[in-house]
C-alpha cells in the first residue's frame, strides 16, 4: 500500500518542461532591451532620443556648474587672506591687484572696480557719502552678476525636468495605443505576446 502512494505522489508531481519549452519560459520572463529596441517603431525611437538628449543637457549643465563652484571656491580661498591682508595695512593698491588676480572667484568678482575708485577719491580727498553710495551700488551689481553666472542653465535643467515625465508619458501612452491595436490587428490571446506588446509600450516611459 504504501508503495502505491509513493508511486501516486511522484506521477503526481509537476514535470519540468526542457528543451524549446523551458528556453521559452525563460524568454518570457527576461528582458531584452536590444530586441525592444529593434522592435519600437519610429515614434517611439524619437521619444527615446528626445529623452536622452535632454538627459544630456542636464548632466551638462549640472557638470559645468559643479566645476564653475569649485574653481570659484579655489580661487576664494586665495583671495580671502590676500583681502584681509590689504585691508589691514590700508593698502588699496593691493587690494586692487589681489582683486584682478582673483577675477574667477566670486567674491574677488563682487568687489572688482571698487578699490580703484576708493584709491582715486582716497587720493584726492573727494571721498562723500555720494562716492560711498555709488561703490556700494557697485558692490551689488557685481553680485547679482555673479548670481545670474551660477544660475545660468538652471532654467533649463527646471524644464528638463518638469517635462520629461509627461514625454515619457506621451511614448508610453502611444506604445499602449499600438499595443492594443496590434493585438486587434493579430488575434492573439497569447501570454507571451501580450507581454512582448506591452513591454514596448512601457520601454519610453522606463
Amino acid at each position: 500500500w504504501s508503495s502505491d502512494v509513493c508511486s501516486s505522489d511522484l506521477n503526481n508531481q509537476p514535470t519540468v518542461p526542457d528543451g524549446p519549452v523551458a528556453h521559452q519560459q525563460e524568454r518570457i520572463v527576461s528582458v531584452d532591451l536590444m530586441e525592444l529596441w529593434s522592435t519600437m517603431g519610429a515614434f517611439a525611437k524619437g521619444i527615446v532620443y528626445t529623452l536622452f538628449i535632454m538627459s544630456l543637457l542636464s548632466l551638462s549643465t549640472a557638470l559645468m556648474r559643479f566645476i564653475d563652484l569649485q574653481r570659484s571656491k579655489g580661487q576664494v580661498v586665495k583671495f580671502a587672506p590676500k583681502l584681509a591682508a590689504a585691508l589691514e595695512a590700508n593698502d588699496l593698491e593691493a587690494a586692487e591687484r589681489a582683486v584682478q588676480e582673483h577675477q574667477k572667484g566670486h567674491l574677488a568678482a563682487a568687489y572688482r572696480g571698487v578699490f580703484s575708485s576708493l584709491r582715486e577719491h582716497v587720493a584726492d580727498r573727494t571721498l562723500t557719502a555720494t562716492e560711498v553710495g555709488a561703490i556700494q551700488r557697485t558692490i551689488d551689481l557685481n553680485k547679482l552678476e555673479q548670481l545670474a553666472r551660477f544660475r545660468r542653465g538652471m532654467g533649463l535643467m527646471a524644464t528638463t525636468g518638469s517635462t520629461a515625465p509627461f514625454v515619457g508619458l506621451l511614448g508610453t501612452t502611444m506604445g499602449v495605443v499600438n499595443a492594443f491595436t496590434g493585438m486587434a490587428a493579430a488575434g492573439s490571446r497569447s501570454e507571451e505576446h501580450t507581454s512582448e506588446l506591452q513591454s514596448r509600450g512601457l520601454i519610453s516611459y522606463a
